[in-house]
């Protein structure tokens, strides 16, 4: 089977795609490279140390690989800026991250309905316990007036269940909307 790069990217970005996600990993060389790249970036307080198929595997290795929220705003950042890749690069990352067909409940989940919203979602495995190690989602919310509104919202190891790390995550911002398109 042949598939490009491209279609991965789509893979792992619109439809969460774990294994499109590790191959792509492996292409650009491995956490190690990864990480080279991102603190090349200037992003600090994010790391990488294993696949998806690593974390899936045992179930303490997901906690190796952690962000804080700042960092992810960084990243962001960087994407809203176009500072990092090359122009159609960049477009086809816009495209895809507003295409992302997972996590509808998270940070658009109580948006007006036809709000754009470049984002990423990330959600861990639940164990026996109920607990769930991460529900998050990471993005750019455009504004009616045309400004823009990053948000990084984690949900850490909760017993909640999804609908409620959700609902969460939604109302958060919801919130967040609302302040920034209130009159002043």
């Amino acid at each position: 089977v042949c598939v490009t790069v491209k279609e991965l990217l789509t893979y792992m970005l619109v439809v969460s795609d774990n294994d499109a996600c590790d191959i792509l990993l492996k292409l650009l060389g491995g956490p190690r490279q990864v990480m080279a790249y991102v603190r090349h970036l200037g992003v600090k307080h994010l790391v990488i140390k294993a696949s998806e198929a690593q974390m899936g595997a045992a179930w303490p290795v997901q906690y190796t690989n952690w962000s804080y929220p700042s960092a992810q705003i960084e990243l962001l950042t960087i994407v809203y800026r176009q500072t990092a890749l090359t122009k159609p690069s960049n477009e086809l990352l816009g495209q895809l991250l507003l295409a992302t067909s997972v996590g509808p409940m998270r940070l658009k989940g109580l948006l007006p309905p036809g709000t754009p919203v470049a984002h990423r979602t990330g959600t861990s495995a639940t164990n026996a316990q109920g607990l769930a190690p991460a529900t998050n989602d990471v993005g750019i919310i455009q504004l009616p007036d045309g400004r823009h509104l990053a948000m990084a919202v984690f949900v850490s190891d909760s017993y909640a269940d999804l609908a409620t790390r959700e609902l969460v995550i939604a109302q958060l911002a919801e919130a967040a909307y609302k302040e920034f398109t209130r009159p002043h």
